[in-house]
Parts: structure tokens; sequence; C-alpha cells
């Protein structure tokens, strides 16, 4: 009589499950369980289907074949949509897996220089050394720093996906700016915000185009136009001239000198008229660079709304920075340097002669 051979499934007891039944009989027994099946659905169709982290080729609705016996995780993800489960495949079987996606996240990881800049992403303040966990899609973000070019920055943030964002800050650097006035408590100005009452001295001002405007009652107003370079100095001793409508009584010079003689040959005039060329010269050139300056301005706004604009891209934006923002500002600093020196000049020897 042959020996009894305990039945694989029957000797395991009560307490296992199906599933664990007919993973171990496919060990104990090879080709003994067979591969099932699961459908799989979505809330939003069309979503790639994976089953255990695995890619399947198929999308939802759709149905997986192949599957081994027991439990596995299904995931289904679109571009900003995800959904999971769990389910228990059985021998010929065919298992639901119907979900319900929730919206899916990202992460961006900032790393900014320099590290005190003042970081906004889709207008919320954060800091600039932190990971933030985002919805999937496109953010904005926008870097400033006092001293530096501002940075927009406009990011796709995948589902699942970590981003690596570092920003390094172009800096404009600075100058110092020293101005002295008469008279002492005459009141100074700087691009159109009162700093000081007297003498003024800034250590740190932001390179670029400046103007600084001195007034005082019962004199004229005195206006300079100037552009910082960066690691420069500056300084204006700036006296201002009474203001005749406000003279009650004109007082007549005590020495009054004899007018000059005309040197020989007229070279006194035509020293004068030189000055008085270089002058116009200086002012023309010193204008033109204002209107780089002005150029450079509206590219940066256009700058600016390429960076936001949902349907651009990065490299538009930035395109725009290198190509006209830049170069205007570089060309409008150098022309109103050139033509304020050109502007003195020829208004000193105008003056002299």
């Amino acid at each position: 009589m042959p020996a009894f051979v305990p039945h694989p499934v029957r000797s395991l007891g009560r307490g296992w499950s199906c599933a664990t039944v007919a993973t171990l009989g496919a060990l104990i027994f090879p080709g003994m369980a067979s591969a099932g099946s699961i459908s799989v659905s979505s809330d939003v169709p069309g979503q790639e289907i994976l089953v255990d982290g695995q890619q399947t080729g198929r999308f939802t609705p759709g149905r997986v074949d192949d599957v081994a016996p027991g439990r596995h995780t299904v995931r289904v993800q679109g571009a900003c949509q995800i959904g999971e489960t769990t389910v228990n495949v059985l021998e010929q079987g065919v298992v639901d897996a119907a979900m319900i996606t929730r919206p899916a996240q990202g992460e961006i990881k900032l790393r900014v220089e320099p590290a005190e800049a003042s970081v906004t992403v889709d207008g919320l303040a954060m800091s600039g050394q932190s990971t933030l966990s985002l919805s999937c899609g496109s953010h904005s973000v926008r870097v400033t720093h006092p001293g530096y070019l501002q940075e927009l920055i406009k990011v796709d943030v995948g589902a699942g996906e970590t981003l690596d964002l570092a920003v390094q800050m172009e800096a404009l650097g600075v100058g110092s700016l020293v101005v002295r006035v008469v008279p002492k408590n005459a009141e100074v100005s700087l691009d159109g915000t009162f700093v000081t009452a007297g003498d003024y001295t800034n250590s740190a001002l932001t390179a670029g185009p400046h103007v600084v405007e001195v007034k005082a009652a019962g004199f004229l107003p005195k206006t300079e136009m100037f552009s910082m370079e960066r690691d420069s100095a500056q300084s204006f001793d700036i006296a201002l001239d009474r203001d005749p409508a406000g003279a009650a009584i004109a007082k007549a010079p005590k020495d009054p000198k004899p007018p000059k003689a005309p040197r020989d040959g007229g070279g006194e005039h035509t020293l004068r008229n030189v000055g008085i060329g270089l002058a116009v010269v200086g002012g023309g050139v010193g204008i033109f660079g204002l209107t780089r300056f002005a150029v450079s301005g509206q590219a940066y706004q256009d700058y600016l709304a390429a960076s936001e604009d949902p349907n651009g891209t990065a490299g538009q934006a930035q395109a725009i920075r290198d190509q006209e923002v830049v170069p205007a500002r570089n060309l409008g600093v150098t022309l109103s340097t050139v033509g304020g020196a050109l502007l003195a000049g020829g208004l000193t020897m105008a003056i002299a002669f």
C-alpha cells in the first residue's frame, strides 16, 4: 500500500488565506498556480497603471493580465493626479481596483545665494534654504536682494518629483556717495526720496543711475544726475543760489570787476565756443544714455512678464534678460558717465573763458 502524502492545502489549517495557499502551492508544486487579472478604473480616465511600482503599459480603464496570485499594490497616475490601492489576486480570477484620485505633489529644494535674499513662491514668503512641498504644475519663484538683479523663475513640478533649484543672484555692486550742501540746512533727496537735511553720505549705494536733488527755502533748487559704478566714489559740492523772486532788495556789488578784454586772435572766444560745444555734446550723450536706461527698464518689465507667463518658458525669460536688459543697462551706464564728464568739462571751459 503506498505511503500517505498529506494534501498541501488541507494540512495548512483554516487560518491561512487563499493567496498564501496558492503561493505555497506554486512553490511546492510548480505549475500548480495560475495567474489572475486586475481590472483598473479611476475617476480620471487615461491614467497610467502601475502594479507593485512597475509600469504595465496600460491606462485606465484597463485590465492587467498575467498577475501572480497574492497581494499587489496598484497605482494610477496622470499629469497631476494620483491614486493607490491594494488588491488580492486569486488564481484565474479577475479583481476590480476602482480608485478616486487626489492631487499629486512634488518638492522644490531651494538654495539661494546670498542666503539672506527674500524669496517668494507664488507670492508666499519662503526661506532661501528650504525644501517646499508643492502641488504639481507651474509655479513662480521670485528672489530679491538690495544690490542684486531680481530673479524671476518659472518651474514645473511633476508628480512625486523633487526639483533641485539653485539660484545665484547677479550682484549689481555698490559705490559711495558724498553730498555737501550750502546752506547747511538744505534738504537732500535721493531718487525722489528725502534722505536728510544737511550733508549726506551713503557708503553702500547700489550701482546704476541716480538723481540727487537739493532744495531750501529762499534758494533755487539744484539737481545732479549721475551713474554710480561698482566700487566707485562720487562726491558733489552743491551750493544753492538765492532765489531772485524772494529777495526784497537787490544789493549792488561793492567792487564790480571790469569785463575781461578779449585775448589776441580771439583765443578766449574760441575756447568758450569749444566749451559750449563740449557741453552740448556731453548733454546729448548723457540724455541718450538715460534713454538706454529707459529701454532697459522696459525690457526688464518684459522679462518680468515672460517669467510669470504660464505659457512661456524659462529660456525665453532668460533670453530677454541676457540679450536686452543687461546690454541696455550697461550701455546706459557708459554713455551717462561719458556724457556727464563732457558736460562738466565743457561748462568749466565756457565759464572760465
